[in-house]
């Protein structure tokens, strides 16, 4: 192989893997889902967790200029980098607070186009209740039979 296919390969790489991280979207809305856990206990953890989010983000841009060197080049790699810094820094910082959650026994559980909007239409007092429900790791149809009782 020579250097020229070599680099065209690097850079072939670094832009995929950089548009693939820039066109992943945030993950839509969720909450911390531990069993036996109650919306107060992981309102607390995520507010611990989310001081890791700034340096995570760091890191992971960090990371992404070096890979940006060493795969596309000194001056290409970088650039291609910079253009994707924001989405780039934003899933380092969740991904840093996830860790962190999940090392607090705690995972992210996205929550369904039902379950917002059902904490959308709720009051502020079943809102709460559902979210305890959640958090505690039941489903929406759980929390409806129980709401039936």
């Amino acid at each position: 192989m020579s250097i020229f296919s070599l680099r065209t390969l690097q850079f072939s790489v670094v832009l995929g893997a950089v548009a693939l991280a820039g066109c992943a979207g945030p993950p839509g809305p969720s909450v911390p889902m531990k069993p036996g856990s109650d919306l107060a206990t992981a309102r607390r953890a995520v507010q611990v967790c989310s001081r890791q989010g700034p340096q995570g983000g760091r890191n992971a841009l960090t990371g992404g200029y070096i890979a940006g060197v060493v795969f596309g080049g000194l001056v290409l790699g970088p650039v291609i980098v910079a253009t994707n810094a924001r989405a780039i820094r934003d899933d380092g910082a969740r991904a840093a607070v996830d860790k962190c959650l999940n090392d607090n026994g705690f995972q992210r559980r996205e929550l369904s186009f039902e379950e917002v909007d059902s904490l959308n239409r709720l009051d502020r007092y079943q809102r709460q209740l559902l979210l305890d429900h959640l958090v505690a790791g039941g489903s929406l149809a759980g929390f409806r039979q129980s709401q039936q009782r």
